[in-house]
């Protein structure tokens, strides 16, 4: 079972970094802040909001499957890791969380997103879960710290927040996920030179909603797989989303 966390965490960091790659290298190191979406370099609030939203999704992205690989290995079970790496780093992680939606939230309501109100009001619920559930994940956090240890139902707690943060934070990478598999069965993908109807149409529509709401429902299904001890059905499951995950790579590469 460790062998597929590990394979699954790395395929997360893997994924995680080509998309930070990009995005370093779109915004901040070309500075075409308007060649992808129109609007996100208009003002020099929209591009402040948008690098802190930027910044602390690439810290989490990174971070994230790296504590996983920790905690898999249990390397969080000794006191001076726990205390020294584990904690500071899930603090970072949900302070990362908070910064991510904020960031985004706050440009939604200055700026309005390239889509519409549609898009508006999806976005805006996703940040919010994010927001919601970095708060959910520090309070836990210094709960099991502090006051409840070793009480196993708020390890487990801790444990499902853990993974609906990291599916979160992911989440983002799931809708570029989503376009680059439209693009190869030769749907036109919204850009900067597209009308912004593009963005209004029934699929975009539906990729404005499932690309948090299909991942949230998968972990759902894994958390539950793990509450009831169905082990050998959750190493199936991880290693499904393993081969998702090495597929999406390849097909990165050629389309």
């Amino acid at each position: 079972m460790k062998f597929s966390y590990l394979c699954f965490n790395l395929g997360l960091l893997i994924l995680g970094t080509m998309f930070s790659a990009m995005i370093i290298n779109i915004y901040w190191v070309t500075k075409q802040w308007n060649d992808i979406i129109s609007n996100l370099g208009d003002t020099s609030l929209s591009r402040t909001l948008m690098s802190l939203h930027f910044a602390a999704g690439i810290c989490a992205m990174i971070l994230y499957p790296l504590q996983k690989i920790l905690v898999n290995f249990k390397f969080h079970k000794h006191t001076i890791i726990q205390y020294v790496i584990h904690g500071p780093c899930g603090l970072i992680l949900f302070i990362c969380g908070l910064l991510v939606s904020l960031g985004g939230i706050i440009y939604i309501l200055t700026h309005r997103t390239v889509g519409g109100i549609f898009m508006d009001i999806t976005f805006a619920i996703y940040g919010t879960l994010i927001f919601c559930i970095s708060v959910s994940g520090l309070i836990i956090a210094i709960w099991l710290c502090r006051i409840a240890p070793d009480n196993k139902n708020t390890k487990f707690l801790h444990y499902i927040i853990g993974n609906m943060y990291g599916t979160l934070i992911f989440s983002s990478l799931f809708y570029r996920i989503l376009y680059t598999y439209a693009r190869l069965f030769g749907y036109p993908v919204p850009s900067n030179s597209t009308p912004i109807t593009f963005y209004q149409r029934p699929l975009d529509r539906l990729f404005q909603i499932a690309f948090f709401t299909l991942p949230l429902i998968v972990v759902s299904i894994y958390n539950i797989m793990i509450y009831k001890k169905y082990k050998r059905l959750a190493i199936t499951f991880t290693w499904m989303l393993i081969l998702f995950m090495i597929v999406t790579i390849i097909i990165a590469f050629i389309v």
